[in-house]
């Protein structure tokens, strides 16, 4: 399904997840006053209850009136791929770090 088509017919406000709201409340500001944002990465609420993560393509743009045009796309697995290497990257520091041999190094031999 579309990511746009995940969206019921609320506010922006009503669809945006509690922890991004007043970030995006900010950058809804911001672009009514300078008439743009760029690369704005905001989680919202699926119809359905899932989270999906949108990130504006060239920003949002002021329209006449109150109303801002943005053109996004679905970043959600991405930002999941994104995490999944995080945390394997993390596993496998702290497995290094625990590892007695994992920072020695051997001795340098003269002539070699």
């Amino acid at each position: 399904m579309a990511p746009w088509r995940k969206l019921s017919v609320k506010t922006w406000f009503e669809w945006t997840v509690a922890h991004d709201r007043e970030r995006n409340a900010v950058e809804v500001r911001r672009c009514l006053q300078q008439g743009f944002v760029r690369n704005l990465e905001i989680d919202y609420m699926g119809r359905e209850g899932g989270l999906f993560r949108l990130k504006s393509r060239d920003g949002g743009q002021k329209q006449p009136g109150r109303s801002i045009l943005a053109l996004c796309r679905d970043i959600t697995e991405r930002k999941m791929a994104e995490e999944a290497v995080r945390e394997s990257e993390g596993s496998s520091g702290a497995f290094l770090r625990m590892h007695p041999l994992a920072y020695s190094n051997p001795p340098s031999r003269a002539g070699f």
